[in-house]
């Protein structure tokens, strides 16, 4: 015999699944998602600056999954980044975590945002904060809970490094180098005056 859950009492049509059950049930290769706070320590101290910032983010909102915009408006970061970020980060977590990920997916086609979304489980969420306790202490940068107030360094200012222009390759010169196209019209301009 067939059992279909009939919903709440005066609620849900028969036949329909919770949304949070149908939610964990349709997670997004959930094989992939990293458990043990070892491994995520691990990956935490792999990982680029811009992915250890969005694994922060990540762990200030456990248990809710949220579309990569939304992500990207609660860090204050450009559209797409998100994306380009974990992109950057594939090879690693090929390489070295055979694709395992301490963060979690709901594609779009079982989201309720009908995009992807992107969140972190309170276990991964408590090892992330673990590890960034231990890697701000093996570093100098400082921990982003350890600092509060207006005055103090935001977490995101004290992990980017300024951009710095890059000199001629002779060294001798202090004015940036010129692109590729730049120096490749200035010497067939040059060429084209000898000749």
């Amino acid at each position: 015999m067939k059992r279909t859950w009939t919903g709440p009492a005066g609620g849900a049509r028969r036949g329909t699944v919770p949304s949070i059950v149908a939610s964990v049930l349709r997670e997004h290769a959930p094989h992939n998602a990293m458990g043990d706070p070892d491994e995520i320590a691990r990956f935490h101290d792999r990982c680029s600056d811009l992915m250890r910032e969005l694994l922060h983010a990540l762990a200030d909102a456990p248990d809710r999954p949220r579309p990569f915009p939304a992500i990207e408006d609660a860090m204050g970061w450009p559209r797409r980044r998100v994306a380009a970020v974990l992109g950057g980060v594939g090879r690693l977590r090929q390489i070295e975590f055979a694709g395992r990920r301490p963060y979690r997916f709901l594609d779009a086609r079982t989201s309720a945002s009908g995009r992807w979304e992107m969140w972190m489980d309170a276990g991964q969420a408590e090892a992330v904060r673990s590890a960034t306790a231990a890697y701000a202490s093996r570093t100098s940068i400082p921990s982003p809970r350890a600092s509060s107030g207006p005055s103090a360094t935001s977490w995101t200012g004290s992990m980017i490094a300024p951009r710095r222009a890059v000199t001629s390759p002779a060294g001798s010169s202090s004015e940036p180098r010129k692109s590729t196209a730049v120096s490749r019209a200035s010497s067939s301009a040059t060429r084209s005056s000898r000749q």
